[in-house]
């Protein structure tokens, strides 16, 4: 089974702060150059209850802040990668298919495929149900 986090301590919708298990949920950390796809890959995650646990605007910084944050979905040995990219050329899927990539997603697909995805990613390595 892959990394688990210790427990943490949540508000819920009233405030209370509750108990939750980390390691119920993906971890995921986003890098992309545009901080606005960011904060809006963020909210559609957290939405959906998704664990963001940080933000890199560039590979070389992601993969330097895998080590410490522990992601389930990223970049990095025994991590699933989803790949978000403007480029939508079969030439740029067929690159990261290759490199061992999880998934290629287009930026203009829903937040409904990015969720999707991201869960099945951590689901595939981490034998989560």
């Amino acid at each position: 089974m892959g990394y688990q986090a210790p427990m943490t301590q949540e508000q819920d919708s009233q405030g209370q702060v509750r108990q939750s298990e980390a390691g119920d949920r993906p971890r995921v950390l986003l890098v992309d150059d545009a901080a606005a796809i960011r904060n809006a890959l963020r909210g559609v995650l957290e939405d959906a209850g998704i664990e963001v646990v940080g933000e890199a605007p560039d590979g070389v910084q992601g993969v330097a802040m895998v080590g410490s944050l522990h992601p389930d979905v990223v970049q990095y040995p025994a991590v699933r990668v989803v790949v978000l990219s403007a480029y939508e050329t079969e030439e740029s899927a067929e690159a990261v298919r290759a490199a061992g990539a999880f998934a290629f997603l287009s930026k203009h697909c829903g937040a409904d495929r990015i969720r999707d995805v991201v869960v099945a990613a951590w689901r595939s390595g981490s034998g989560a149900a």
